[in-house]
């Protein structure tokens, strides 16, 4: 009798062969390919942290409002900003969004109370 080995190819017909490589179940995923997966994701701040920064730019936003200063920017700077995030390394082009602070840049560059958390702008 022979014993199942999962590295062993899967066998369906003489003309079709499936290596271990490509058959592997979801509780038997290689390291390799969690490893590629994790280092493929972005990692942002915790969303505690993510809400804390939201607060706090609401705070600031309402402090603006209230001494009758601006809270959104021009249009010129808001496009100035997006050119220099669009140059960081903490940039993420597939979400628009900053490694650091986690912030959506489209929202957060159109915002004259709003600052670079590496003070870039």
């Amino acid at each position: 009798m022979k014993y199942f080995n999962p590295d062993d190819p899967i066998v369906l017909s003489p003309l079709m062969t499936i290596s271990p490589k490509e058959a592997y179940s979801l509780d038997r995923v290689p390291k390799e390919k969690e490893q590629e997966n994790q280092e493929a994701e972005p990692s942002f701040p915790s969303g505690l942290q993510m809400a804390k920064n939201l607060s706090s730019s609401i705070l600031n936003a309402t402090k603006a409002l209230t001494k009758g200063e601006k809270i959104r920017s021009s249009k010129g700077e808001a496009a100035e900003r997006m050119k220099i995030c669009a140059g960081c390394e903490h940039y993420i082009k597939e979400e628009n969004r900053c490694n650091l602070c986690g912030c959506f840049l489209n929202v957060k560059t159109k915002v004259a109370t709003e600052r670079c958390p590496v003070d870039k702008w």
